[in-house]
């Protein structure tokens, strides 16, 4: 009889011990798991469409950390910086101007990012060669349980994510 009480007891504590979980504290994440790219100038324009007036182009980035589980619940925030300004905005992102228009989106899959450039001009299409260089993008992915676990970031804001998980400026 002691002879099973010893392996009964060895085994409800190991039971006990795979059984535990470590509980996590509200607000609490795991940081380290947010990933953002270097900046990215983009120069590899494409014309998907072009009118001369209207027109719509498409650069394509290679990025790893784009993986199945990003794609499937995690977030993936690409945030703009115009050579114009000293601010960040994330995508979709539109200009407006007098006589013309940018609306800047993106698509995305397992290991890659298509950003698009929509609009018109009246002056004339810019041109994917007028359109090189002329935008820096980073790339930030974000698992399920980082986004759930912080739900008052304001994800639009590159600053605020920034400081929050440790970002490069």
């Amino acid at each position: 009889m002691k002879q099973l009480q010893i392996p009964a007891i060895i085994l409800f504590v190991l039971i006990a011990i795979a059984s535990c979980k470590k509980e996590r504290r509200a607000g609490e994440s795991n940081h380290a798991s947010v990933i953002s790219s270097n900046t990215i100038v983009l120069n590899n324009w494409l014309a998907l469409y072009n009118d001369g007036t209207e027109f719509s182009y498409s650069s394509t980035i290679a990025w790893s950390s784009i993986t199945q589980e990003i794609r499937d619940s995690g977030l993936l925030i690409i945030y703009v910086h115009d050579s114009a300004s000293s601010d960040w905005y994330a995508l979709p992102h539109c200009y407006v101007g007098d006589e013309y228009s940018r609306a800047f989106d993106f698509d995305f899959n397992t290991g890659v990012v298509n950003v698009t450039c929509r609009g018109h001009d009246i002056a004339g299409s810019p041109g994917g060669d007028a359109l090189n260089g002329s935008l820096t993008v980073r790339l930030v992915a974000v698992p399920a349980a980082v986004r759930v676990a912080n739900p008052d970031i304001d994800w639009t804001n590159y600053e605020s994510v920034r400081k929050t998980f440790g970002l490069a400026k």
